[in-house]
């Protein structure tokens, strides 16, 4: 892909601040979930499609703008994020820190 000038973005599954449509799908279900008292599969189709067809270009504008702020402000962040992992991280080499110590057999 990226030889034809694409980057593929792996995002976390699931998560709203960086997906869009997860904030759609939440609006959605929430919908449903507040009018379908019945727990009726007829009513729950109807209730999404009411849903989905009243979605309109602005509401997709305010969930693409959240993304958007939610990534300027993990762009802010993520050096220093970095560099508290650094910190936290064990690193493992092939040279023994134990080489020094003496083991007894008097104890």
């Amino acid at each position: 892909m990226f030889a034809h000038g694409h980057v593929v973005l792996r995002l976390p599954p699931y998560h709203p601040d960086f997906n869009p449509i997860e904030n759609i799908w939440a609006q959605i279900k929430g919908h449903v979930s507040s009018q379908n008292v019945a727990m009726n599969l007829t009513k729950v189709k109807e209730l999404v499609e009411n849903k989905v067809n009243s979605i309109g270009p602005e509401d997709w504008k305010k969930v693409v703008e959240h993304a958007k702020k939610c990534e300027a402000e993990f762009m802010r962040w993520e050096h220093k994020i970095d560099g508290w992992i650094e910190k936290l991280l064990i690193h493992v080499s092939d040279s023994s820190d134990n080489d020094d110590i003496q083991i007894s057999d008097s104890d």
